[in-house]
């Protein structure tokens, strides 16, 4: 397959025309298919091109159902797996295409996403001699049956970009620099492998891998701040585009703790800084975050995947949203005329960095203290004023005109919110006593458990949970009979490591 996309230095190019890519991550597994028409509005009102988003292969590959015995299971069939409802990764597609947005599709197999399991399907647990990540056979096995499927599928339904479909670059592993030490000269020789087959696989666009990369393929930076990184990048990286693959508009939140928030004014320096400094593109990780539903989030997960995201998970644009708008409706409009970035530096002004893009000139503030008397001479005017801190002003070089201030969201761009209590419907509630299991009563109770398999596995060291339940519960009962030695009365201490949460009885009553 001939390949559409292409890329420089600069920019990557479509059928030879530059493109920026303007990129919001969303996760289909945490929407509902009713809800993605509404969604994609949010990208066209924010001025948004393209969607991201990983393939969760251990949504589509469903574990074995749990048997007394754990037993290793055979290499899943494609008949097997599960591309229904929110799972319909193809329809989801498909579906951005209609609205004309390109599409990063990030395959995995490893995606992270605060999903279980790293999003893996937990029965490669029990695949004879696996090692996960690096240059196994029985792991590299699974990965590549799954990974030609998916590849056969987008092909066949003419997703990928020569076939004029929308997704434009794909990306296999993910942050392998965050685990390569772990693996040392093996791991890297897995990403290489990883790399081949994205090339064997003839995607006909090009390969992208974020934090850490393999040959043959475009290294991308995941950061907060990605400006700092990218004059790094550049000298690993003559030859490629510097890409944002994800700019964290947040941080996930879990049970218990304070909920991150990411302030619009920091978000919008940070994006605008970036490309002030020439990046390609940019992805906002998250756009939308959804909805973690049933058991599909990583331990301690709250069930909002908010992300503190311009678009909140109800569907609803926040003013951080329409900050960012603002932002790119400048970026398109410049990006033409913007190929190479100019870099001045006022030797005399510690902070201070202007570039300049074609008739745009954007002024940096890297500093704590805001700028005074800036003056930005154009052609027709000039500006003259102040530059916040921690902020980048972008000033029109033909009239002098302030075009954008990232440090300043326009007074038509605040969203407030407000929470109306909902009434609570009474219901008919009803409670089920859980008995505590025993030595003596355990078989017992396993019998008597409403029509549910509850195996009992017996050894002289308590089983991995996982191993135990075979990733269908979040819950299991282990239980020990242990005897005093000796005559002394008193306190008895047993020691035991659960992860990450556990109530403890002693003969039948609750310690903890």
């Amino acid at each position: 397959m001939s390949s559409s996309v292409t890329y420089d230095r600069r920019s990557f190019f479509i059928h030879g025309e530059p493109f920026l890519i303007l990129c919001g991550s969303v996760h289909y597994i945490r929407l509902h298919p009713s809800r993605w028409d509404a969604l994609f509005d949010t990208f066209h009102r924010a001025g948004l091109n393209t969607l991201e988003t990983y393939v969760f292969w251990g949504e589509h590959d469903g574990a074995p159902p749990v048997t007394a015995a754990p037993s290793p299971t055979p290499h899943a069939r494609p008949s097997s797996y599960d591309f229904s409802g929110r799972r319909d990764l193809f329809a989801f597609l498909r579906a951005a295409s209609s609205r004309s947005l390109k599409v990063i599709l990030r395959i995995g197999p490893y995606v992270c996403a605060e999903v279980s399991y790293g999003g893996f399907p937990s029965r490669l647990r029990f695949v004879p001699d696996i090692e996960f990540r690096t240059y196994n056979t029985a792991f590299m096995d699974e990965v590549a049956t799954w990974v030609r499927y998916v590849a056969t599928q987008l092909k066949e339904e003419k997703l990928m970009l020569p076939q004029g479909g929308p997704v434009m670059l794909v990306q296999l592993e993910n942050e392998y620099s965050m685990v390569s030490d772990a693996y040392g000269d093996v791991g890297g020789k897995y990403l290489q492998w990883c790399a081949d087959l994205q090339k064997e696989l003839e995607f006909g666009v090009p390969g992208i891998m974020c934090y850490g990369a393999a040959e043959g393929v475009v290294e991308t930076i995941n950061s907060f701040y990605a400006h700092e990184e990218i004059d790094g990048h550049r000298q690993r990286h003559a030859d490629q585009p510097p890409v944002w693959t994800e700019c964290w508009t947040g941080w996930y939140n879990v049970w218990g703790a304070a909920k991150h928030v990411r302030k619009a004014e920091d978000l919008a320096y940070a994006v605008a800084r970036w490309f002030a400094q020439g990046g390609a593109g940019v992805n906002y990780y998250m756009w939308m975050g959804g909805t973690n539903f049933g058991r599909s989030a990583m331990y301690l997960q709250a069930t909002s995947y908010g992300y503190d995201a311009p678009v909140n998970e109800f569907y609803q644009e926040t003013s951080k949203m329409r900050h960012l708008a603002r932002l790119h409706r400048v970026l398109k409009d410049k990006f033409e005329r913007a190929f190479m970035a100019t870099r001045e530096q006022d030797a005399e002004c510690v902070g201070r960095t202007v570039y300049r893009w074609g008739d745009a000139v954007f002024v940096c503030n890297d500093s704590d203290e805001q700028l005074t008397d800036v003056c930005i001479e154009g052609v027709e005017g000039k500006y003259t004023g102040v530059v916040a801190a921690k902020s980048v002003s972008i000033i029109d070089g033909f009239s002098g005109e302030l075009l954008y201030d990232s440090s300043s969201i326009h007074g038509d761009d605040v969203v407030t919110q407000e929470l109306v209590a909902a009434p609570v419907v009474a219901g008919d509630w009803a409670s089920m006593s859980e008995p505590v299991p025993s030595w003596d009563n355990i078989e017992a109770i396993s019998e008597a458990s409403g029509g549910e398999s509850r195996p009992v596995v017996s050894g002289a060291s308590p089983p991995d949970q996982l191993m135990l339940t075979q990733d269908s519960s979040d819950f299991c009962f282990y239980v020990a009979k242990y005897r005093s030695v000796g005559e002394g009365k008193g306190k008895r201490k047993v020691e035991f490591e659960a992860g990450d949460y556990a109530t403890v009885f002693c003969d039948g009553k609750m310690q903890g």
